[in-house]
């Protein structure tokens, strides 16, 4: 799913080079997509595939970690969950996975992606790009955007978990019964796809506070606010498309991984 990142992240990037006085390379995914294929082949399309692969190991592996133990601590005693404290415990989750994992993983994809629009390229790959930001910015370096990153992940996840398992508790029953994979896919797709549409404001802050020109903001809210004025509200929504199409499949794909490998660990040790 990484060429529709590659392509969301982008969109959200030209927006500086139309403010600075450029034409915007892109009229849309598609355009950049094929523009992308035709200057590099079909690996531009990957451009930050590695930092993103890396980094997706320790997110999901936190994401899940902290969602089941802070459940476990808001659950009521007769270990029922509330809307309200599910969404507890999918915020708490995506702060946390957000601070420990994703804002340097994203802050490396972005600035690497970036990088590549330039004529000369700065950054030799994923060891070359992280070292030189950090000799020449310190760790803060990959730390660009860590607020609205943890706005982004903590709505993300309240609002993922709390349908997922909204959805899928209704499905299951009181008899708690085994989903089939597919309709876990479908639950864990559809609970990807409003998480967007509720936080992609969160998203188009962040990729400008993670770039290359993120100078040019004083913080988040006057980033947001900076776009809002010279974009518009839809703005604030650009990339959508193409990050709806990459949540909606990897939402599917990790929640319904996630259910049948929690499977085969029951089974191989039930008393754990």
């Amino acid at each position: 799913m990484f060429p529709t990142e590659f392509v969301k992240t982008q969109l959200q990037l030209q927006a500086n080079d139309v403010k600075a006085g450029g034409t915007a390379k892109y009229s849309g995914v598609l355009d950049c997509a094929k523009k992308t294929v035709q200057t590099k082949g079909i690996t531009g399309l990957y451009s930050g595939l590695t930092t993103l692969v890396v980094g997706s190991i320790p997110k999901a592996a936190v994401r899940f970690a902290a969602f089941n133990q802070m459940k476990s601590l808001m659950m009521k005693e007769d270990g029922s969950m509330t809307t309200l404290r599910n969404l507890g415990a999918g915020f708490s989750a995506g702060i946390l996975e957000a601070v420990i994992a994703v804002t340097p993983m994203e802050t490396v994809k972005t600035k690497l992606i970036h990088d590549q629009n330039s004529a000369k390229p700065k950054y030799n790959g994923l060891i070359h790009g992280v070292t030189t930001m950090v000799k020449e910015d310190g760790i803060g370096a990959i730390y660009k955007g860590v607020v609205p990153t943890m706005a982004k992940q903590g709505f993300n996840q309240a609002t993922r978990f709390t349908i997922y398992n909204g959805i899928t508790g209704i499905l299951k029953g009181e008899e708690d019964k085994a989903l089939h994979p597919t309709v876990n896919f479908l639950c864990g797709s559809f609970a990807g796809a409003v998480s967007v549409y509720a936080t992609m404001p969160f998203d188009v802050v962040k990729t400008q506070m993670q770039g290359l020109q993120a100078s040019n903001y004083t913080g988040p809210i006057n980033c947001g606010v900076t776009i809002f004025k010279e974009g518009g509200i839809t703005a604030l929504w650009k990339g959508t498309t193409p990050r709806l199409g990459r949540v909606m499949c990897s939402g599917g794909i990790i929640f319904a991984a996630y259910e049948e490998i929690m499977k085969g660990i029951l089974i191989v040790s039930p008393d754990n």
